[in-house]
């Protein structure tokens, strides 16, 4: 009776999951070796504030929001061709929005293709995932130029990368210059490409790593900046036992942004030292600095993100300081990450300061 009983068990079991999966789950690709589901969720709380020197104050943001709810698959096939896509539910109503979709070729070390809609090599912290960087947000330097100028980020081309020989590697990117356009650029973006690379050098020993490199781009026909932009960029990032260092600097032309249509030249950069206090904690400093010369200003909610603004949005330029920590519970897999960040933006005969706090609850499957 008792083997009866398990048998019919098991029979319900299987015609449950023909009900909801199916006769099967495989790839529809019989050459497909491998198919890898993944998930990213960061559940955060922010407290911000922005304090005006001469206007009334907006409203104070404390809210519970999920910053970012990826799921992702990736699909690798046995001729050395794959497959990745990666969206993100975070809208307001839970709408996703395309993070990633490529179709790889990986010849070797030396020479990985990626055809699509990707991160450019533009930006260290930017290009750094989300999951890995130690602070909450990234700086309000990367932000200026990556988010607010749209120089880098996600766009769609042809993407190169690969290690050589040394500890020497490559990241080159041949795309349309609209940020996150997925299918067709609209206007005069029509008629012009962008161009972006990187060249780094990185290593280790046993109480010592480093990774140090360059990158510059070049975006024509952005109405957003004015009618051509090239950025030029230089990192390091160093860990000495339970020391570490980044350091990011970045500058950009912007052709014909300024009153009369002469060009500036915006610059800007942090800092990011951090202390591993023990196994599961650690302690993160940064200072960041953004001059936008006079140009494409800088946007007070753009930069700190989710700032409440007022009448005076743009600024000159400002500065920001950041503690805060992470505890690793399980690594990167399951961790908590938070911060304090007070800001300071100027321009003639406006001041204001932005305080933030933010913790992050961060779960990786």
């Amino acid at each position: 009776m008792t083997n009866k009983i398990k048998s019919l068990s098991l029979l319900a079991l299987a015609s449950l999951t023909t009900l909801s999966f199916g006769a099967e789950f495989g790839a529809k690709g019989k050459s497909t070796e491998k198919i890898r589901i993944n998930g990213r969720l960061h559940a955060q709380f922010e407290s911000i504030n922005t304090d005006y020197s001469s206007e009334a104050d907006p409203h104070t943001v404390n809210e519970f929001i999920m910053r970012r709810v990826y799921l992702g698959a990736k699909g690798t096939l046995e001729n050395g061709m794959s497959g990745e896509i990666n969206a993100n539910f975070a809208g307001s109503k839970g709408e996703g929005k395309l993070e990633k979709a490529i179709v790889k070729y990986s010849a070797n070390d030396a020479l990985d293709l990626n055809f699509g809609y990707k991160k450019t090599p533009i930006g260290f912290e930017e290009t750094t995932s989300s999951s890995k960087i130690k602070t909450v947000e990234r700086s309000i330097a990367t932000r200026y130029f990556t988010e607010q100028l749209a120089l880098g980020a996600r766009m769609t081309g042809v993407h190169a990368n690969g290690e050589l020989d040394g500890g020497f590697y490559y990241d080159l990117s041949l795309t349309n210059p609209t940020q996150g356009t997925v299918g067709k650029n609209t206007g005069a973006d029509e008629n012009v490409l962008a161009y972006s690379g990187r060249i780094g050098f990185e290593g280790s020993n046993d109480s010592f790593e480093y990774d140090l490199g360059a990158y510059a781009g070049s975006f024509s026909d952005i109405v957003k900046v004015g009618e051509e932009a090239t950025i030029y960029g230089l990192f390091g990032d160093f860990t000495f036992g339970i020391f570490s260092l980044t350091a990011e600097v970045m500058q950009a032309g912007l052709e014909g942004v300024k009153a009369g249509g002469s060009d500036a030249d915006a610059l800007g950069y942090y800092i990011m030292p951090a202390l591993e206090v023990s196994d599961n904690f650690d302690i993160v400093l940064r200072y960041a600095n953004i001059d936008s010369d006079g140009g494409e200003m800088v946007d007070l909610g753009e930069t700190s993100r989710r700032a409440p603004t007022g009448t005076t949005e743009s600024f000159n330029e400002a500065d920001a300081y950041y503690i805060g920590g992470n505890w690793y519970v399980d690594g990167n897999n399951v961790k908590v990450t938070f911060g304090y960040e007070t800001a300071s933006y100027e321009t003639a005969g406006v001041n204001a300061d932005v305080d933030s706090f933010r913790v992050r609850l961060q779960l990786l499957f």
